[in-house]
């Protein structure tokens, strides 16, 4: 797994998904699942691609079941985008990087400074 993937567990997801600034892409997947398997390098692409601008991690549901549950998963993998504590988005199925940058990118601009320059 590359290093700009975190894998998370337990009571790590909500602190990762309420601790974080910028956009969260948690893909929830199994070392079983052929098609999580496909999607893991595609991830760590798009871990890559957004360094900073994004965190990127990824939760095995085997050791999460209720986590899973919680979040209603229900097929993996499945991949959860969080911005501000709060899921914004969610694919499931392989995706592609370009989807994944994308959806970051739109929400990472979300998290841009406003313009605080105001007319007298």
């Amino acid at each position: 797994m590359s290093k700009q993937v975190c894998q998370l567990a337990g009571d790590a997801v909500q602190a990762a998904i309420e601790g974080a600034d910028v956009p969260v892409l948690i893909d929830f997947g199994a070392p079983w699942c052929l098609p999580c398997r496909r999607q893991q390098p595609v991830t760590e692409q798009v871990a890559r691609r957004m360094g900073r601008r994004a965190r990127v991690c990824m939760v095995d549901i085997d050791g999460n079941r209720s986590l899973a549950a919680r979040l209603n998963i229900h097929s993996i993998p499945t991949l959860i985008v969080f911005f501000r504590a709060v899921e914004r988005e969610r694919f499931v199925g392989i995706q592609s990087p370009e989807t994944l940058v994308n959806v970051l990118k739109r929400w990472g601009r979300q998290a841009a400074p406003a313009d605080t320059h105001r007319e007298a």
